[in-house]
């Protein structure tokens, strides 16, 4: 029984793993990210299939995922983020309701996690979040596979 952020499922071969972990020490790095990659591919996929496509696409063409810098040696953490390269085509200029001069929002998060307007707020689509939760099965699934074959690979 595996538990990622309060949700519970069955995947199979995690004591396997456990036990395969204990016997060999420290696993490498370059298998650590295999996994992990291969662990965020399912999400990566579904947010962008379910990313609204809008007047020119970018939510989806922008997806992308970033392994964050590590603050430890044996880590590795992708994280699904939108391309800083359209930046400028994602900042879009507000009403300024809210006082001052006009700011801009970025779009993407608006569209993810919504925004306030005149008239309240408008309720965010969170097709990122909704991504990651349906597919965290199969992704424990996939990087207990990958990281069982990657001991394998190993112990020869």
């Amino acid at each position: 029984m595996a538990e990622i952020r309060g949700a519970r499922f069955s995947v199979s071969g995690l004591q396997e793993l456990q036990s395969q972990f204990e016997r060999i020490g420290k696993m490498p790095k370059k298998y650590l990210t295999r996994a992990a990659k291969q662990g965020s591919d399912g999400p990566l996929k579904t947010a962008k299939a379910d990313a609204p496509v809008g007047k020119t696409g970018l939510l989806k063409k922008g997806l992308h995922r970033k392994m964050e810098t590590p603050n430890k040696r044996n880590k590795a953490v992708y994280r699904i983020k939108w391309n800083p390269n359209y930046t400028e085509q994602y900042l879009k200029p507000t009403t300024g309701a809210y006082g001052g001069k006009t700011p801009f929002a970025y779009y993407p998060h608006s569209v993810e996690y919504g925004f306030k307007s005149k008239n309240g707020r408008i309720q965010g689509q969170y097709f990122v979040t909704k991504a990651i939760e349906k597919t965290e099965k199969d992704s424990a699934q996939k990087i207990i596979d990958s990281l069982s074959d990657s001991i394998e690979e190993l112990t020869r």
